[in-house]
């Protein structure tokens, strides 16, 4: 059917909604005061509530705010999430969060907010919800499908577009029914954008169903309650000789007599992750031959941190009970495995963990926690932007839960450092010594990471993981100053609950001794300011100095810009004779420069360039040699590197000769491969 849904956009609101959905332009603002003299106790007065300090935040006229969610702490502290709209979609990482004492008081607003969000009123060019139920019911009949409206269901809400991370739209649900026999659900969910466009449909049990206005439902790919629980034992031998015996939970096909990796409780399913990924296939990882080892290290750890964050209220990975999909065996699309462990999104109506089988960090409950966290503090901030300061402080959040988590079920013996389950030789990063493994301990500290032009996996997304022992060695500090494990864990839950997704560190200064206050842990608030100070989270500029003790190194990278400025550059200098990868020192140029600059203990380095895509899926490496820049191959750096000796106090220019030619030859293959797997 032809509805005004076809009307174009004005080139201003295109550029609007670009903007939009990068989040660009956004103002952060934090009111720690009382600002509202009235009480709320309902949606309408919360709304009334941040209309009356709009202007104070960002907003004006153009701004519309939709409800997004209303979560309240243990103390009765209550934050209702507004998500902004412009021309029916959201706004990527710009959110409201209203904060109401026990009374219903607001007593502080957090936000990021796009001013000045023009576009036309959405009557003037989408659809209405007549206009969508008949747009349904012409898709049934185009399928030559059965199914009928159902009365006064048709609703309009936010919704996650699926595939994407990060994406939001407004869009039409609409209900339909249908006789139900064995092959057909009773009823199912479609789901029109505000333009008319059809999107797809998921089956549900009724309008109340709650996987509806989610827009996704995980028991269309695996039923949970189909099969019979069960358990199984498993035993093996770690590296340091002890045998590890651990019972955990599967799921039994009483027809085919097929036992899965999975628990019915909580719902989490364990799948191969090459077929899920590349294949768009979910298989289950079956186990009624034995489970293999890392596997079901890796469930149980992810078992143990559910349970953990279930008993203080946070039901799933989400808080709202959503299944898990643990992805084992990570491998890249070539096959070859991949040595991580990461939190990806939901989609499918489950939240998406992946893990490899090439390191089993299973062994490890901070790592396997760092990563469960990751989703607490998605959903928590609605957005995930995972760039620069906010991916930064994200990051920092999940190796403070991590630690905090592993610390309160196992002890201390692996207090503030990262995966040391491993053995000490695989510690990534030290939370209370960041200079232990090539980490910053304030801002343009030594090690610290440049913002880039573009974030990339290149660039570390702006050095999101190493930019983030900023905020995990304030808490460290607070564990000195005597706070307990189970206070940090709940200040640090309340200040995710509170934190807008684009929050920087200087918004973080302000924003962590309030909610310490709120709380009522004021012992403490005195030795967090210290700690802020101490990592400098309001210093923006560089004050181009060499840190004492330190030297310095300088690498002009003019002949490849247009690869700078796309993200595509990490520079790496590695401690001679050794080259350990993980106490290298990691940079790029930032913003607006084409020189890579880097300060570390004075010292002998070699030099090495990675090349690669923006997902960092193919990469190219040049080592400086002996006799200029080389491809390095598949020899080892310290092998065929040119040791560059780092003075303390000095700054040393890296030599680019020869450079330009050889790298961009490197970036055309990079650019060849990208353009075959494109038309793949």
């Amino acid at each position: 059917m032809t509805t005004t849904a076809q009307a174009l956009f004005t080139d201003e609101e295109k550029a609007t909604l670009k903007r939009a959905s990068n989040g660009e332009g956004v103002v952060n603002t934090f009111l720690d005061e009382k600002f509202y003299d009235g009480s709320v106790t309902n949606e309408a007065e919360a709304e009334a509530c941040v209309k009356s300090v709009l202007d104070r935040i960002g907003g004006d006229e153009t701004t519309e705010l939709v409800p997004e969610s209303v979560r309240p702490n243990e103390d009765g502290m209550t934050v209702v999430t507004f998500v902004q709209r412009v021309g029916g979609a959201i706004v990527c990482g710009a959110v409201v969060k209203l904060v109401l004492d026990k009374d219903g008081q607001a007593i502080g607003l957090i936000s990021s907010i796009m001013p000045n969000a023009k576009m036309r009123p959405l009557d003037q060019w989408a659809c209405d919800s007549k206009q969508a139920e008949q747009i349904v019911l012409d898709k049934l009949q185009e399928e030559g499908a059965a199914g009928t409206v159902v009365d006064d269901a048709t609703r309009q809400l936010v919704l996650h577009v699926p595939n994407t991370q990060d994406s939001y739209i407004c869009a039409w649900l609409v209900f339909t029914s249908q006789a139900a026999d064995d092959n057909a659900p009773a009823f199912t969910a479609h789901y029109v954008d505000l333009k008319g466009t059809y999107l797809y449909a998921i089956p549900v049990s009724g309008p109340d169903d709650p996987d509806a206005p989610a827009g996704q439902s995980a028991k269309d790919k695996f039923d949970f309650d189909a099969y019979e629980p069960s358990e199984i034992t498993v035993s093996h031998e770690r590296d340091d000789g002890t045998t590890h015996t651990i019972t955990v939970p599967v799921l039994k096909d009483a027809a085919t007599g097929k036992v899965y990796l999975a628990d019915a409780k909580r719902k989490i399913l364990c799948a191969d992750q090459a077929s899920y990924l590349y294949q768009d296939q979910l298989m289950p990882i079956e186990v009624q031959d034995g489970a293999n080892e890392i596997d079901a290290d890796t469930f149980d750890s992810f078992i143990r941190v559910w349970d953990f964050y279930n008993s203080v209220g946070w039901t799933g990975p989400d808080g709202d009970g959503t299944p898990a999909l643990l992805l084992m065996n990570y491998v890249d699309f070539e096959g070859k495995p991949v040595e991580n462990a990461s939190y990806l999104s939901k989609h499918d109506g489950f939240q998406i963990f992946t893990f490899t089988r090439a390191v089993n960090y299973g062994e490890c409950l901070d790592v396997v926690a760092h990563e469960y966290t990751h989703c607490v503090t998605g959903t928590n901030k609605v957005f995930k932007l995972h760039e620069c300061d906010p991916g930064a402080i994200n990051e920092g959040m999940s190796d403070i839960m991590g630690n905090l988590i592993e610390m309160r079920l196992e002890g201390d013996a692996g207090a503030w450092t990262m995966s040391e389950g491993l053995g000490k030789d695989k510690i990534m990063r030290d939370l209370s010594n960041p200079h232990e493994f090539a980490r910053p301990a304030f801002a343009f500290d030594t090690y610290y990471a440049p913002l880039p032009l573009t974030p990339t996996k290149m660039n570390d997304t702006g050095g999101v993981h190493i930019n983030s022992t900023l905020l995990s060695l304030v808490s460290y500090r607070l564990h000195q100053a005597g706070m307990g494990l189970r206070e940090q864990s709940y200040f640090w839950l309340n200040v995710a609950l509170v934190t807008s997704p684009q929050a920087d560190y200087p918004m973080m200064a302000k924003v962590l001794p309030w909610v310490m206050k709120q709380l009522g842990y004021d012992q403490y608030v005195d030795a967090l300011k210290a700690a802020i100070d101490e990592c400098k989270f309001t210093v923006t500029e560089d004050p181009g100095i060499i840190p004492e003790g330190y030297g310095a190194a300088l690498l002009d990278l003019a002949s490849i810009e247009d690869a700078v400025n796309k993200g595509m550059v990490c520079v790496a200098f590695f401690r001679a004779p050794n080259a350990d990868l993980r106490k290298r020192v990691n940079t790029w140029p930032a913003a607006g420069t084409t020189i890579a600059r880097a300060s570390m203990p004075a010292g002998d380095y070699y030099v090495a360039i990675s090349l690669g895509n923006d997902d960092g899926t193919l990469r190219r490496y040049l080592v400086l040699g002996e006799d200029g820049w080389v491809e390095q191959g598949d020899a080892a750096i310290k092998d065929i590197g040119k040791a560059i000796p780092v003075a303390e106090g000095q700054a040393v220019e890296i030599t680019n000769e020869g450079l330009g030619p050889i790298a961009i030859e490197q970036i055309q293959k990079i650019e060849q491969a990208m353009a075959a797997m494109s038309q793949r």
